[in-house]
């Protein structure tokens, strides 16, 4: 057994297991039925209507319920499914800067202009919106993307992100000139050190 994934409502599942002759070819398995494609590491959509897999051999095709939706690239870094519905997320290795990979976000199999040196996205909790985090590899500096919209550059984004309850703030936290420092958005707050981030109410309230 590599990886088994259940829906989000717990009516299906799927995983993928090795077959008897040769365990490093794995076949995919969904509802108990051995599937007519081969696909690893499976996600659900939040919605439960699509099956994410990543086509084996190969590495570089997502799948969803078995039909190719991104393919142009060398290999698939990340499937990331939305919050709500139907919506997911693919960073695909599109080239190789210094010996390292650099990403593009693809949503729902459409690529996003200016993403290029994505590395991880987190969904806000009603799934409209976005916060990509990615590199500038030949600065090797990190900026965020917010709903296509490119931030600052910085020294460091910490992986960390989150976001309101009502989905209308996002908060991580970057390093720059040595300095530590909060983002609110777009507003920065100079700190000493963060321990963690968390999605509060009484921090941040819902509206409405």
């Amino acid at each position: 057994l590599f990886r088994s994934m259940f829906n989000p409502d717990d009516r299906h599942y799927a995983y993928t297991a090795g077959t008897v002759e040769d365990y490093q070819k794995p076949m995919l398995i969904v509802d108990g039925k051995v599937a007519n494609y081969s696909g690893v590491n499976p996600q659900y959509t939040a919605d439960s209507k699509i099956l994410l897999t990543i086509q084996n051999p190969g590495n570089n095709v997502v799948l969803a319920n078995g039909k190719p939706v991104v393919s142009a690239g060398l290999s698939v870094e990340r499937v990331t499914p939305g919050t709500t519905g139907s919506r997911y997320a693919v960073i695909m290795r599109k080239r190789n800067v210094n010996y390292e990979g650099v990403g593009t976000l693809y949503l729902d199999g459409k690529e996003v202009p200016g993403t290029d040196g994505a590395m991880d996205i987190t969904f806000s909790p009603d799934g409209q919106h976005y916060a990509l985090r990615c590199k500038n590899p030949e600065a090797r500096t990190f900026f965020m993307v917010i709903d296509g919209k490119k931030g600052a550059e910085y020294q460091s984004v910490a992986d960390k992100v989150a976001w309101s309850p009502d989905s209308t703030k996002v908060i991580y936290q970057i390093s720059s000139s040595g300095r530590n420092f909060v983002v609110v958005n777009t507003e920065e707050f100079a700190v000493g050190l963060v321990g963690s981030l968390s999605r509060d109410p009484i921090v941040f309230p819902q509206t409405g």
